[in-house]
């Protein structure tokens, strides 16, 4: 069983886009039914009066919790960020809005054997992955009806609540082989990994002129069938996106708890204008670059 990456964090640039948003929170198995599952589109819910709700309000705060380093082969640290995420769950399903209420209730429902395991071991994830039995380990593996409510649960909190970006697109990129720019694109991200963990503005600006000075290379290197994206991207992160963190002084942990849904989908990918563009690099970035 291969570690999975967490994935609720907010976005900027290109640190958010893969595997799922690859600068966060590693965890060895327990992120099944929080991982963004490859291979899913991003929905046509679109942002409204819903983004200012007491729901929106836990995902996008949630959503900022997710930057938090986390050394997840220590299980005390693992339990406290297990309870932690299990309070979010409680809080987000007891104000779910009627569009992913059914979902949090089959998402939280189909948990139960994985938290009975995880108890079972006392968090201690190397042990579940190295002893548990094939049963044990299979809790961690959620059925497809249980992926497909967490999907809908995303692309709502990405598209009404301004909390995450877009999921991958739903297409397949069979048959490409990773090179220049998936190199190109793992410096990118460990840069912005280092600057979106530190929350520091100065560095989060910095972040900014530096992945605008790389975006030539990463464009000449983009293989055909992303290259058009990756352009409107490279454009997106010095126009809109860069316009929207500038106004909030680079503090993005500011910008998507304070920030208009203009300005946090702005930042997020999810802005209709970006967010198939986005969704289609994400793909191909999940599947070539880190599959």
């Amino acid at each position: 069983m291969e570690p999975m990456v967490c994935a609720r964090a907010m976005g900027h640039s290109r640190s958010m886009r893969s595997n799922p948003t690859r600068l966060t929170i590693h965890l060895t198995i327990a992120a099944a039914f929080v991982v963004v599952a490859a291979g899913c589109g991003d929905g046509d819910t679109s942002a409204s009066d819903g983004a200012e709700s007491s729901y929106c309000d836990a995902a996008r705060e949630w959503s900022i919790h997710e930057l938090e380093p986390l050394d997840d082969a220590d299980p005390a640290a693992f339990r406290a960020y297990w309870e932690d995420f299990v309070a979010f769950e409680k809080a987000a399903a007891d104000t779910a809005p009627e569009e992913v209420a059914d979902d949090w209730d089959l998402k939280i429902e189909a948990e139960v054997p994985m938290n009975a395991v995880l108890d079972k071991y006392d968090y201690d994830t190397t042990a579940i992955m190295q002893s548990g039995t094939p049963d044990e380990q299979a809790a961690f593996e959620p059925p497809p009806e249980a992926r497909a409510a967490q999907d809908r649960i995303l692309v709502y909190e990405s598209a009404v609540c301004g909390a995450m970006q877009p999921l991958a697109a739903d297409v397949s990129y069979s048959g490409e082989e990773p090179g220049r720019y998936c190199e190109l694109v793992a410096v990118q991200d460990e840069r912005a990994a280092e600057a979106l963990a530190s929350g520091d503005p100065a560095d989060v600006e910095a972040m900014f002129d530096e992945l605008a000075g790389s975006s030539a290379d990463l464009i000449d290197a983009a293989p055909a069938v992303i290259k058009d994206d990756v352009k409107e991207l490279a454009v997106w992160a010095t126009g809109r996106q860069r316009d929207a963190a500038e106004r909030y002084g680079y503090d993005l942990r500011t910008a998507i708890r304070e920030g208009t849904p203009k300005d946090r989908a702005d930042i997020q990918h999810s802005a209709e204008e970006i967010r198939e563009q986005f969704a289609r690099v994400l793909a191909y970035e999940q599947q070539i670059c880190y599959g």
